[in-house]
């Protein structure tokens, strides 16, 4: 059975007694841990995906345990959510100073946890995949940025706030580390997005407002220059039952009221920083002397880097059980496209299809131009079903684009046949490859 998330609880206190049982309820994989002596070698020996520090009990030695973590090379990427032991918002404040991602006072509710829970996570894979994409174009002789997100340069970062909820609160602690915008009607949020580059959109749901706001969310992640613009909903807590949905809707990051100014602060930075770094690795990507990195026609990776990539993926799931998929697409009746309107034209279609399919994936998505008129995505930490949401997404909005060719007098209207395969345990590159080739249909 493919692995889950490994959440690792240190130095457990009964003031959090039954936090195991909640974490191991949302699908997660509970882990007990002791610091012990050395704090940094104990985490990193569990590779978890997240640490939950209890500073109860601790004479404040959480902040301390956070710190070191937060300082070492190897765990220095996990992220911490810091039980508080009061209500003190000096503690609060202390804990984010420490590098705490997340501060919390039990008791909380299911959803607010889960919501804490999943947006942690989700950022540590988007972090290693970044990382992973970043060394194999290192192998590929690229000059590449730094390891190090917090390189990334924030001089002239914007988000864009919307809603009629907007907390004056959180606006303004946004405001101490980004230009932010505010838009009180979801529609003119929508054009404003649009006309200029932003780092992040955060979009508050008042009560009573999930349903509109979630509408919102999908028209945004409708649009396909913003499909991969980080987008942070918080929800009232009578919207908390939503969150599964605004995932679906492809919402980047989920917060549950109440959310204090520092919290929001983390996550909006650490989002802000994944999109420019992975922007930065693009830009590096396209302007790198050698390019057999890439495909020449659609500028997606080429057939080598993603078998690289591919099998490093492979090597680290081996090591811990976790589980990816691999989508396939394929233009079905090339040949009578080349033949009726020219190789030319033939040309120009793959690549503007090879280009909407790479503008469509998610952020953590490695797409490739697979051989031909075949292209491949990597969708790494998903399961199949998942897998499958993401392909018919793309493929449908293929399916409904008219593509206008270069010396073609109509529009045309390309079939895909498509599919995704699962990463099946001890399988090789080749053989998931060609199970992924043959779900296509």
């Amino acid at each position: 059975m493919p692995a889950t998330a490994r959440i690792l609880l240190l130095d457990q206190t009964p003031a959090v007694d039954g936090l195991m049982e909640k974490i191991s309820a949302m699908g997660y994989t509970a882990i007990a841990g002791s610091s012990g002596d050395s704090p940094a070698s104990a985490v990193a020996g569990h590779r978890p995906d997240l640490v939950v520090i209890d500073n109860s009990g601790k004479n404040g030695s959480g902040f301390e345990l956070t710190k070191t973590l937060k300082k070492n090379l190897q765990t220095s990427i996990v992220p911490v959510i810091f039980v508080c032991s009061g209500d003190s918002s000096d503690e609060q404040t202390r804990a984010f100073e420490a590098g705490a991602d997340h501060v919390i006072k039990l008791p909380m509710s299911d959803a607010g946890l889960l919501s804490r829970v999943r947006s942690s996570v989700r950022l540590h894979n988007m972090h290693a995949e970044l990382m992973r994409r970043r060394d194999a174009m290192e192998r590929f002789t690229i000059d590449v940025p730094p390891e190090s997100l917090d390189t990334v340069d924030l001089t002239d970062a914007r988000v864009m706030l919307i809603g009629r909820a907007i907390d004056p609160r959180l606006a303004d602690g946004l405001g101490e580390i980004v230009s932010v915008d505010h838009a009180t009607d979801p529609r003119e949020g929508l054009g404003r997005l649009s006309d200029r580059p932003y780092d992040a959109a955060v979009v508050f749901a008042g009560p009573g407002e999930a349903d509109e706001m979630l509408a919102f969310c999908a028209d945004m992640r409708n649009n396909v220059s913003l499909f991969n613009l980080p987008l942070v909903l918080i929800l009232s807590e009578d919207g908390a039952a939503e969150a599964d949905a605004a995932y679906n809707a492809w919402v980047s990051d989920v917060l549950i009221e109440p959310v204090n100014a520092p919290e929001l602060k983390q996550r909006v930075l650490a989002w802000v920083r994944q999109h420019r770094y992975r922007r930065q690795l693009f830009q590096w990507k396209v302007s790198a002397t050698h390019t057999f990195n890439l495909d020449g026609l659609t500028g997606l990776y080429s057939h080598g880097f993603m078998r690289d990539y591919l099998n490093s993926l492979i090597e680290d799931c081996e090591i811990t059980g976790k589980r990816f998929s691999v989508g396939f697409f394929e233009i079905r009746h090339m040949m009578e496209i080349n033949h009726e309107n020219g190789y030319s034209a033939g040309d120009h279609l793959l690549r503007q299809i090879g280009q909407t399919i790479g503008r469509l994936v998610r952020a953590e998505d490695l797409p490739a131009r697979y051989r031909g008129k075949e292209f491949c995505v990597i969708l790494p930490e998903t399961p199949l079903l998942t897998a499958r949401k993401v392909i018919d997404r793309i493929a449908g909005i293929v399916h409904s684009t008219d593509f206008l060719v270069m010396g073609c007098a109509k529009v045309l209207k390309p079939d895909l046949a498509f599919g995704a395969a699962e990463y099946e345990p001890g399988e090789k590159a080749r053989d998931l490859l060609d199970r992924a080739q043959s779900a296509a249909s």
